[in-house]
């Protein structure tokens, strides 16, 4: 796609379909449990009901019950060692299920939808910007990033420093679905034609921001702004302030 700027166009953020926000604890919460449930039911089920059968076994039969108390006495060693053994392995189930715990989330997260977004500067400016394009997989990053930018944005090839500057994983929802959301920095050792014409019709550097998600068809064109009034753009105030 390949779109003529428009720098007299105003500099405003474009509207998403998807509003996004960061998820916050207590909706990650919520997400992490209703998959938890859904995935591993059988085995909460069958562990909740084994602890139902423990306690009730150590209610009834007292011999089944752990020493309560600890006695650093020589002929209470026997006694010491077993409460000894108790906490360790109350320790150890603490340990196990953080692991658990942990896996899970790793497992969650995995397979969350992936979206992405790029960020072209020249010059320390804002020269494309790509808001939450769909990404098939962290692999891609790089030349998903090179074909929305150059193929789909200006129509042609993009001439970059090597170094790719990201940032980490962010999780975002929209109130109904919850995607990891990745983001990439790149800076342009040259501008791509589209943009150089356009910079020197109006003597000021031109940005071009896109957001393909948004639900309109035809999709809906790359915007054109002033280069300089983009900061007030999501995320590039942080991206302004780093170089690659």
């Amino acid at each position: 796609m390949s779109t003529s700027p428009n720098p007299a166009a105003s500099a405003q953020s474009p509207t998403p379909f998807f509003e996004l926000r960061p998820l916050t604890g207590t909706e990650r919460w919520r997400y992490l449990r209703a998959y938890v449930w859904e995935s591993r039911r059988p085995q909460i089920v069958g562990t909740f009901v084994g602890l139902g059968l423990l306690i009730l076994a150590v209610w009834f039969f007292p011999r089944l019950r752990p020493p309560t108390e600890i006695l650093p006495k020589a002929e209470d060693w026997l006694s010491w060692q077993e409460n000894l053994q108790t906490f360790f392995g109350l320790a150890t189930l603490t340990v196990a299920a953080f692991v658990w715990y942990n896996s899970l989330v790793e497992e969650w997260t995995g397979k969350l939808p992936r979206l992405l977004s790029c960020y072209f500067f020249h010059a320390n400016q804002p020269a494309l910007i790509c808001y939450h394009a769909y990404l098939a997989g962290e692999a891609d990053i790089r030349a998903w990033s090179q074909q929305i930018a150059g193929r789909q944005m200006v129509g042609g090839d993009l001439k970059f420093r090597p170094v790719v500057d990201t940032r980490p994983t962010e999780l975002l929802t929209d109130g109904s679905a919850v995607y990891q959301h990745h983001q990439v920095r790149f800076t342009l050792t040259e501008l791509p034609p589209l943009l150089a014409n356009a910079g020197k019709n109006t003597g000021q550097p031109v940005c071009l921001v896109w957001h393909p998600r948004r639900e309109e068809s035809p999709p809906q064109e790359a915007s054109a702004i002033v280069a300089g009034t983009a900061e007030h753009l999501p995320d590039i105030a942080e991206w302004s302030g780093r170089k690659t």
